[in-house]
């Protein structure tokens, strides 16, 4: 290969991960720098690869190979693939074992399923280990105890810190909640460097209390503040907005009376993530400059772009209705883009009882999208039938194709004449049916259409609408 190597290491860390692998084939001179992004991001979603990755950095070690010394980030993602057959494996022993074998790791994150509970002994362990990291900037972690809690005081670096409290109801004493009053107060005491912060609401409240005492004082450095996924989110109220006074993300289940107009409480805002059925009037000021929301439910909704009136402004440039929506694709298409005329972005779920096929191929010539809009993502919640989950690809390809084409007007802007990345996912209605998906890139140039994987079109959206952020729902679903 006949590339100089300064070239290699200008344009290789523009890559995707995958694309490594076949460039370390190419030549041993490529392999020695390819090899470095092939291995900078690791993630492990089964037992099976816990114990792989375990055996390879152990004889990596003895080996004195450098290999441990490439790994930037480390995903220890077993919380979604349980598995009863491997209840006794202490998992967290073996994953503080890795981590304690990688010295550059930046990046940490942690979630083991409950089946695989450990003893406070190793969660300290798994605790004193992710502590030891120098370099650590962002971590992540599942079910910490109080006093594990503790141990992360040594990590004086970190930009993003995220993590739940392992307990349980015949555990939980008045010893441990006094422990994690004094854990608040010494961990949270020197995070002058977090600009994100995910934590449970046991532990903001006393974070809150603290302030309020003025035994911890604002967290003016903080930037986004929630809790973990799939915990209750806070209320936002008068001490919480005060607590963190240059918030640019919020997650939050409800607000209190006394807390109105949120965006200019906050000059900073830009990213708001609601539940949907707490929203009221007054929330939000006219025309806010929130350029990203999120809407959140568990339920079917009916009129869904009523409420939305109360959150319309034309700066918004990313939504997503996290949710499903009953009424008809196109209406909620073109109410959407009406009541939010600056889109660039929209995710939506749908209940729609057409087929996902025929949903796509009535978008064009209904005029129900913005002509701003460039990513546009569609998931339909409720299938009714075999029929409706039809595959997408190869047939469907035909119909995404004049999508591509009949949004197309070289003399005049229609409705999706700027979208460039189409994703749609079909979920289920029952365990015996498979889910389908497709995303494609919109090349209008060439006027063509490409198939792309789930997970590159995620990436290409963030790129191409920076206000999707970074924690865009890029992943494959095949997981």
């Amino acid at each position: 290969m006949s590339l100089n190597e300064d070239v290699l290491y200008v344009v290789l860390p523009h890559l995707w991960q995958r694309e490594f692998l076949p460039l370390c084939t190419v030549s041993k001179d490529v392999h020695r720098i390819a090899r470095r992004g092939l291995y900078r991001n690791i993630v492990l979603r089964e037992v099976a690869a816990v114990r792989l990755f375990h055996l390879t950095v152990f004889v990596s070690q003895q080996g004195k190979n450098e290999l441990n010394q490439l790994v930037l980030s480390l995903r220890c993602e077993l919380g979604r693939g349980r598995s009863p057959a491997v209840d006794a494996l202490n998992i967290e022993a073996m994953i503080a074992d890795i981590i304690s074998a990688l010295p550059n790791l930046t990046a940490i994150h942690v979630d083991t399923a409950p089946v695989y509970v450990s003893s406070k002994e190793v969660k300290r362990t798994l605790a004193s280990a992710i502590a030891s990291r120098s370099k650590l900037r962002d971590l992540a972690v599942r079910d910490l105890t109080p006093a594990s809690l503790i141990e992360l005081l040594p990590i004086r670096r970190l930009v993003s810190l995220q993590f739940s409290l392992w307990s349980t109801e015949s555990e939980t004493t008045g010893s441990d909640t006094r422990q994690l009053n004094n854990s608040v107060i010494l961990v949270f005491g020197q995070l002058s460097n977090v600009k994100t912060l995910l934590i449970p609401l046991d532990t903001l409240q006393a974070v809150l209390g603290h302030i309020r005492h003025r035994r911890l004082g604002p967290f003016d450095n903080v930037l986004s503040i929630g809790a973990p996924r799939g915990h209750d989110q806070p209320t936002v109220t008068p001490e919480l907005v005060q607590a963190f006074p240059q918030l640019r993300f919020l997650s939050a289940d409800a607000h209190s009376h006394d807390t109105r107009s949120v965006d200019l409480q906050l000059g900073a805002l830009q990213h708001l993530d609601l539940l949907y059925r707490r929203v009221e009037d007054g929330l939000l000021s006219q025309n806010h400059h929130i350029v990203r929301l999120t809407l959140r439910g568990n339920q079917l909704v009916e009129y869904t772009s009523v409420r939305l009136k109360s959150l319309t402004s034309p700066h918004v440039r990313a939504l997503k209705i996290d949710f499903a929506c009953s009424e008809p694709a196109i209406e909620l298409l073109a109410r959407v883009s009406r009541l939010f005329p600056g889109l660039t972005a929209l995710d939506v779920r749908l209940a729609d009882s057409l087929p996902i096929d025929e949903v796509v191929q009535s978008i064009p010539f209904s005029g129900a999208l913005s002509t701003s809009l460039v990513v546009l993502s569609i998931h339909q919640q409720l299938v009714l039938n075999e029929e409706h989950l039809r595959p997408v690809s190869p047939i469907g390809i035909q119909t995404i194709e004049g999508f591509a084409r009949n949004t197309v007007d070289l003399h005049q802007p229609v409705g999706g004449s700027a979208l460039q990345v189409l994703r749609i996912h079909a979920l289920p209605a029952t365990a015996t049916t498979v889910a389908q998906w497709g995303a494609w890139r919109i090349d209008r140039e060439l006027y063509s259409v490409r198939e792309m994987d789930w997970e590159d079109a995620g990436l290409l959206a963030v790129r191409l609408v920076p206000e999707l952020g970074e924690d865009f729902e890029c992943e494959s679903f095949k997981k």
